[in-house]
């Protein structure tokens, strides 16, 4: 790993802006960019991830610089959005959602970017290896992006961009129920209707096409009731909470996440809801910014034994309602059972330094790398906290490791 410290402001490197997709690394990189001595030549945005920044009055880097950098974190969205064998990833829809809210002139002009993104594939030497998936991998990157634009409102475009993405990856028939829902909100219902039927006959069968079918409007309607259970009795080997998860997973399937809260509300207040229900819920409330949802699953899943990357989950929800604090007291608790898990290690570095305990935080960061040499995340925080110390020549040596 790499980068260069001047006076404690960090500069370009593909590493650095790479990893300020991991929320809790952003906060600590941007404070530590905010208190260097160099951040007072150049502006700081407060409006970022999101708005979750804001609550906690965190700045962020120079505009400019961003820019600079965005095709850089497209084509980590791009290639991330591979991964999604079986369809759209909402973790990889957030990644380009994220880009659509920070530059909305860039985020639509991504078509034009291909062959700039293929250039720094080729280039890099950690990446020419993989040039040949760059033609697949772009259609996956085109399809999210596409949805995203059906979201924020511009199905005309999520239109044009689901053609581009088909035509390159025609196998990806579980692309097909998004572009229906794009149909619909450009109004071609007649258009949507018969791709619905053709999905819905085809073998082998498209799985979101049936929940599509049976969906009588386009759009949700303000208030939303419970949909109505899978027909037939449950069996005998699936609990109520197991029922819960599968028809709610097919709701989001079908592009109906409100709907799919819908279904879990209910599941989450009664008696002592699966971990696994708790933790989807508490996704979708982060996806739809339902706080008090997200207030609810996080008291849910404090009460329970969770595994560490469960704790920093939640930690990570309390950390977007503006709660620190109780964050770090979550991680906390959880390393006095496991004290040399370097993924909760690196989370409370992290949580200490955005509560201005710079000191703390270091001793954190140090702990996480002692527990894991290889993890980058921890030398990355650590010389951002760092130069935000004034520590340059540290920075320098945390980035060098």
């Amino acid at each position: 790993m790499s980068a260069s410290v001047d006076g404690g402001l960090l500069y370009r490197d593909p590493t650095h802006w790479f990893r300020y997709l991991d929320p809790m690394v952003s906060h600590a990189i941007a404070g530590a960019l905010a208190s260097s001595p160099a951040a007072a030549q150049g502006p700081a945005d407060r409006g970022w991830l999101s708005g979750a920044g804001a609550a906690l009055a965190a700045p962020r880097p120079d505009l400019r610089e961003l820019r600079e950098d965005f095709t850089q974190r497209l084509l980590w969205s791009v290639w991330e959005s591979g991964g999604c064998a079986s369809g759209l990833c909402e973790p990889v829809l957030a990644f380009f959602e994220d880009l659509r809210r920070f530059d909305p002139a860039g985020f639509a002009s991504i078509p034009r970017r291909e062959e700039t993104c293929r250039g720094l594939i080729r280039e890099n030497q950690w990446t020419s290896a993989q040039a040949a998936q760059f033609d697949r991998r772009w259609a996956f990157g085109l399809a999210h992006a596409a949805e995203v634009h059906r979201r924020a409102g511009d199905p005309r475009r999520a239109l044009e961009l689901f053609a581009q993405a088909l035509r390159r990856a025609p196998d990806m028939r579980s692309w097909e129920p998004y572009r229906v829902l794009a149909l619909r909100a450009a109004g071609r219902r007649a258009e949507a209707d018969r791709t619905l039927a053709d999905l819905a006959a085809a073998r082998p069968p498209v799985p979101a096409a049936a929940a599509l079918l049976s969906r009588a409007k386009p759009e949700p309607s303000p208030e939303i009731p419970v949909p109505a259970p899978p027909a037939g009795p449950p069996p005998a080997d699936r609990s109520p909470d197991l029922l819960a998860l599968k028809h709610a997973a097919e709701l989001e399937a079908a592009g109906q996440p409100r709907e799919a809260l819908a279904v879990l509300r209910p599941a989450l207040r009664r008696g002592d809801p699966e971990e696994s229900l708790i933790f989807t819920a508490l996704r979708l409330a982060l996806a739809s910014d339902d706080r008090p949802l997200v207030r609810e699953c996080v008291d849910r899943a404090r009460v329970k034994r969770l595994a560490p990357y469960r704790v920093a989950l939640a930690a990570d929800a309390l950390r977007r309602l503006g709660r620190p604090d109780e964050a770090l007291a979550l991680i906390d608790e959880a390393l006095s059972r496991t004290p040399r898990d370097a993924g909760l290690l690196k989370d409370k570095g992290v949580l200490e330094a955005l509560l201005g305990r710079t000191k703390r935080a270091q001793a954190a960061l140090e702990s996480a790398i002692a527990a894991d040499p290889d993890g980058a995340d921890a030398y990355l925080t650590l010389g951002a906290v760092r130069a935000g110390a004034g520590d340059a020549e540290g920075a320098r040596r945390a980035y060098a490791a």
